[in-house]
C-alpha cells in the first residue's frame, strides 16, 4: 500500500463525509484508511517522536499528552490515539460473557484503585467506601468520551475473574464515538464457559459513584466477526 494510495482514500473518504451524518460504515471506512496509513507509516519508519501519536485521516501527528491528542481531528469518525509503547494486540480471560455484554474485571479495578471481592453468592466493590452489588454482580457505571461530550451510565458486572479492563457492547461504544479513541492492536478474550472473540481496544472516562472512583480506563469493543 502505497502512501498515494492511502491519500486518495482518505480525500475520498472526507469528500463523502462533507455533507452527511456519520455512519456505522463511515466508522468502518474511517478506520480502514487509518489502518493502512499506520501500517504504511511503520514501514517507512515515518511515525513521528512524540509521547502520543495521533493518526487519522490517513496521517500522523504527535501531541504532548493525550488531553492534547483529544483535540486533534476531534470530528474524524475514527482515530488511532496512543502511547507509543502501548500499542500491540493482548489477551484476556474471563470465566463467562454476562448477558449484556458490559463486565469491569481486576484491571479496571486496579486503575480506579478499588477491589472487586466475592462472598458466596454476592460481589462487593470497595473504594473509598464499599458496595454490595445487585442479584447479577452489576452496579451502574458513568462513562464519557475522553475530552468531553457524550456520556451514558451503565449497569456494568463486577467480575473478580475477568482479568482485563472493562468490556463494553459495540453499542455503548458506538453511542459515545470510542472509535475516535482507539490503540492499536487487537485482545483475544478467552472465554472458559464460552467461545472465545476478538476485540478492539480504545478508552472512556469511566466512574464508579456508588464507591467514589474515577479514571481514565481502557476499554474492549467486540471487533466484527470476520466472514469465513
Amino acid at each position: 500500500m502505497t502512501r498515494d494510495v492511502v491519500s486518495a482514500l482518505a480525500m475520498a473518504l472526507a469528500g463523502s463525509l462533507s455533507a452527511c451524518t456519520i455512519s456505522a460504515a463511515d466508522v468502518a471506512r474511517a478506520r480502514n484508511v487509518d489502518a493502512l496509513a499506520l501500517e504504511d507509516l511503520l514501514a517507512r519508519g515515518e511515525l513521528p517522536e512524540a509521547p502520543v501519536l495521533v493518526v487519522t485521516n490517513g496521517a500522523a501527528s504527535g501531541a504532548d499528552d493525550l488531553r492534547a491528542a483529544w483535540d486533534v481531528a476531534a470530528e474524524a469518525p475514527h482515530r488511532f490515539v496512543y502511547h507509543p509503547g502501548e500499542a500491540g494486540d493482548r489477551t484476556v480471560r474471563m470465566a463467562y460473557l454476562p448477558a449484556g455484554g458490559a463486565v469491569a474485571g481486576q484491571a479496571f479495578a486496579a486503575v480506579l484503585g478499588i477491589t472487586i471481592e466475592r462472598h458466596g453468592g454476592t460481589v462487593e466493590v470497595i473504594g473509598t467506601s464499599r458496595a454490595t452489588t445487585d442479584s447479577e454482580a452489576r452496579l451502574p457505571v458513568t462513562l464519557s468520551a475522553p475530552g468531553g461530550g457524550k456520556s451514558l451510565t451503565l449497569d456494568v458486572v463486577f467480575e473478580p475473574g475477568f482479568d482485563g479492563s472493562l468490556l463494553l457492547p459495540v453499542s455503548a461504544a458506538s453511542a459515545l464515538g470510542l472509535a475516535r479513541h482507539e490503540i492499536p492492536g487487537e485482545v483475544d478474550v478467552q472465554v472458559a464457559l464460552g467461545r472465545p472473540f476478538r476485540g478492539r481496544r480504545t478508552r472512556v472516562e469511566a466512574s464508579v459513584p456508588a464507591v467514589g472512583a474515577r479514571s481514565l480506563v481502557e476499554v474492549v469493543v467486540p471487533a466484527p466477526r470476520s466472514r469465513p
